[in-house]
């Protein structure tokens, strides 16, 4: 048409050969679109290319939605919903998107959440009865022992990498209180050792160590609740015990310091 010549012919008189545009998303990319005002997540199905500009069809994931001819000024890159979901503490076959300041979730077996309480209960009672049949296999080994070792009561630093995306790893910390001990000398139902070290191949003391909940913790979701270490483990993870309050300790972060590198 002839309005494409004009514009044509505008862009060489200045002297500047441009290059042909290059669309900056593809189908099937995770998006964000500015809608009334907002930012929605969503999942580009369509491209089309009008008088060197880019347009999009896109499907929302808060009700899914479809829109089309949106410009890409409108566009900005979305989060890949399983690497959100592993963010938020679920597990990467879970699907996450953001609804303004809030999240939809999705669960593996298709049930949707808008709220992400709701959502993480749902996620535990699945993962609940994964480790019910687990808890049956633990049935026979002997019980913790409470009391009897020197080490019942300690504090201990546990540090750990959690992968937040392919690209982000997160460094959390959390402070324990080693609760209870399987002794070398213990044996399960059928008469085994009630632990055999991995590192020696041996019968072995084996530390059960709890950590309190710290719903303020800026990672709270992927806090352990529990860990189980050997004895040579938990030498390296006890923080002193010199004027140390065993009163409970509220928050990991104060304490941080008092730990002496051997």
């Amino acid at each position: 048409s002839s309005n494409n010549n004009n514009k044509n012919n505008i862009t060489t008189t200045t002297g500047s050969h441009l290059l042909p545009p290059t669309p900056l998303y593809a189908k099937g990319d995770v998006i964000q679109v500015l809608y009334d005002g907002k930012w929605w997540e969503a999942t580009i199905t369509k491209r089309k290319k009008k008088d060197d500009e880019f347009y999009y069809s896109a499907y929302y994931h808060h009700d899914e939605a479809k829109q089309d001819d949106i410009p890409e000024d409108d566009i900005r890159p979305g989060e890949d919903p399983g690497t959100l979901a592993v963010s938020l503490g679920f597990t990467s076959d879970w699907k996450a998107s953001r609804n303004g300041s809030r999240y939809i979730l999705t669960a593996p077996t298709g049930e949707t959440f808008t709220s992400k309480k709701a959502a993480m209960k749902f996620f535990r009672e699945l993962q609940g009865k994964v480790s019910a049949s687990a808890a049956e296999e633990d049935a026979g080994d002997p019980p913790w022992r409470l009391e009897g070792h020197e080490l019942i009561g300690r504090k201990i630093l546990w540090s750990f990498e959690h992968r937040a995306s392919a690209t982000r790893r997160i460094k959390i910390e959390q402070i324990g209180t080693v609760a209870g001990y399987i002794d070398a000398k213990d044996k399960d139902k059928n008469g085994d050792p009630g632990f055999v070290s991995e590192a020696t191949g041996q019968p072995a003391n084996l530390f059960h160590v709890t950590f309190e909940d710290d719903p303020n913790h800026p990672y709270a979701p992927h806090l352990l609740s529990a860990q189980d270490f050997e004895g040579y483990e938990i030498q390296d993870l006890l923080i002193p015990s010199d004027g140390e309050d065993t009163g409970g300790v509220e928050s990991g972060n104060h304490k941080k310091k008092k730990r002496r590198r051997s």
